[in-house]
């Protein structure tokens, strides 16, 4: 995990205002995994500033579009679930096949679901 100490808002890495970070630990063994920033006010009225002027544009995706992201990151998810059920294993001291079949696996299936209603809706946008 290491350092986490930037926000991702408006397309790049950021700062938090605070400058106030935590440690993550494993609460099964107490092992410190890396550290994350703490945002505050201001940081959430950045991010939903950023989030609101890229719905802008967004809304005006084609669905054909939409679905080819959705599909992107469902493929980046599925490459790296081993990776992403590794974080959460250790991150929640769960045991491993709990975090690859009740998390890392259920992501894959939210995403699968989004794709299948997504492709069934139809092309509105806003």
């Amino acid at each position: 995990m290491d350092r986490m100490t930037q926000f991702y808002i408006g397309g790049e890495w950021v700062a938090p205002v605070s400058g106030e970070t935590m440690p993550v630990m494993n609460p099964a063994n107490g092992e410190r995994l890396g550290t994350v920033a703490l945002g505050n006010a201001e940081d959430v009225d950045r991010a939903v500033a950023a989030a609101t002027t890229a719905f802008d544009s967004f809304s005006l995706t084609s669905k054909a579009d939409r679905l080819a992201l959705l599909r992107r990151i469902r493929e980046v998810s599925e490459r790296r679930l081993e990776e992403l059920a590794q974080a959460m294993r250790m991150e929640m001291g769960a045991p491993i096949t709990f975090s690859r079949e009740m998390q890392a696996d259920a992501a894959i299936g939210h995403l699968d679901g989004f794709i299948d209603s997504s492709r069934r809706s139809r092309n509105v946008s806003s």
